[in-house]
């Protein structure tokens, strides 16, 4: 049996709840009802006939853009439809400086939407996310300072940055570099001091730009085409684990000196345990089993004749031209020589 129900308000609000689509064709429904319907979809509110403030109000709460469905709204409803999503305002007509203001806090990039934003607007959308700075047209250094302090690869939107900007934006992510065109040597020199190995992005280093990415990062030298001995000099010395094993290039003879001459560090854990800190990795020296264990970078307990082998035939071996494996040969020379049963 089928029961006609078409005028119980109770009943049809309940209905309402569980689906509110049906709304629409509901002769002048209950503000309960309309706040229902759009609680849970905002756009909802295209489906009512004057909605009350209140409803309205729900509605952008719920998704700010369903202002678009609302004919003049009031300055109560702005604000709440800009604070949940700043597109909104793309919806708004003439909005005022406050409604901007509330629209790029909530998300910088709806700068893109308001016509001839005020300079209190702009920083207030690029402090909120860098990227909006794309959507102002003729920034003031101020706006682009803000914009790249916070997200330096945002310099790539501004025209002909000055050298304040680019500095700021240096400071923010080294590697910004490389995103500015012919960068003076102020600037290298700030962006290499900070992470040596950004002299890759650089065209045509002085020796004073390739000195100081060698002494941030040794491992500099790789980026640098024909150092000089000055420079090779200041990259051994350094004397950061490896370093010298990623060096490809044929050492001036003052830097091989410099590797032959510089004595090896050696610590000894126990009696059984040493450690030799060469120009190239630690060695780590182990005796057990009456035999001597060696372990250096990924290589772990591998006996003397392993050890020498890889010294002579890894990579391009030859300890002469590669001073550190020289010292290697002399670690394995010292350890096997100590008198064990003592």
């Amino acid at each position: 049996m089928i029961k006609l129900i078409s005028n119980d308000e109770k009943k049809l609000a309940e209905l309402a709840k569980r689906n509110t689509y049906i709304i629409r064709y509901i002769e002048n429904p209950t503000e309960d009802m309309q706040l229902d319907f759009v609680r849970k979809i905002g756009y909802n509110i295209q489906g009512i006939k004057n909605p009350t403030e209140k409803v309205k109000l729900e509605a952008v709460k719920q998704n700010g853009s369903s202002i678009k469905y609302i004919k003049k709204p009031s300055k109560e409803v702005q604000l709440a439809a800009v604070r949940e999503d700043g597109y909104a305002i793309e919806y708004i007509s003439d909005p005022s400086e406050e409604i901007q203001l509330e629209a790029v806090k909530q998300n910088g990039s709806s700068i893109k939407y308001i016509k001839n934003p005020s300079k209190e607007v702009q920083l207030e959308a690029v402090k909120q996310n860098g990227y909006a700075i794309q959507y102002i047209s003729d920034p003031s250094e101020e706006v682009q300072l803000e914009a790249v302090k916070r997200n330096g690869c945002v310099i790539e939107y501004i025209e002909n940055p000055s050298e304040e900007v680019q500095l700021a934006a240096i400071k923010r992510d080294s590697y910004i570099i490389r995103c500015i065109n012919e960068p003076s040597e102020e600037i290298q020199l700030a962006a290499v001091k900070r992470n040596g190995c950004v002299i890759e992005y650089i065209e045509n280093p002085s020796e004073e730009v390739q000195l100081e990415a060698v002494k941030q990062n040794c491992c500099a030298i790789e980026y640098i085409s024909d150092p000089s001995e000055e420079v090779q000099l200041e990259a051994v010395k350094q004397r950061y684990p490896h370093v010298v094993e990623n060096i490809k290039i044929k050492l001036c003879e003052k830097a091989t000196d410099y590797l032959i001459n510089n004595p090896i560090e050696m610590y000894k854990i126990t009696n059984n345990m040493y450690v030799f800190k060469t120009t190239g990795r630690d060695v780590v020296c182990e005796y057990k089993d009456n035999q001597w264990y060696y372990s250096l970078g990924c290589q772990y307990n591998i006996t003397k004749d392993v050890f020498i082998d890889r010294i002579y035939n890894d990579g391009e071996g030859d300890p002469d031209k590669f001073p550190h494996r020289k010292q290697y040969l002399e670690v394995i020379d010292y350890v096997e020589n100590l008198d064990m049963n003592k």
